[in-house]
């Protein structure tokens, strides 16, 4: 399994924040704010998809990061960029 930043992890929920926003707003019958609003509505099986790994990142997010993990975010985010 692929270990992300939490950085990643953060900008997905904050991605399928927004879709889930955009389908209610479909649903509810509120104007759109821009095209391609209602793609989710269009196809369910993608709010579905967004709506599994928004409660997967769910779980991530309440668990603590290990301390090894820490250690190693915390020795790339010093090192010198080249």
């Amino acid at each position: 399994m692929a270990i992300y930043p939490l950085e990643f992890y953060r900008r997905a929920e904050e991605k399928w924040r927004r879709r889930s926003e955009s389908l209610r707003d479909a649903v509810t019958g509120s104007p759109s704010k821009k095209e391609g609003d209602d793609t989710l509505v269009r196809w369910p099986w993608l709010l579905a998809i967004g709506q599994g790994l928004q409660s997967e990142y769910a779980v991530l997010k309440k668990q603590p990061l290990p301390k090894r993990l820490a250690a190693l975010l915390k020795k790339l985010t010093k090192s010198p960029r080249h």
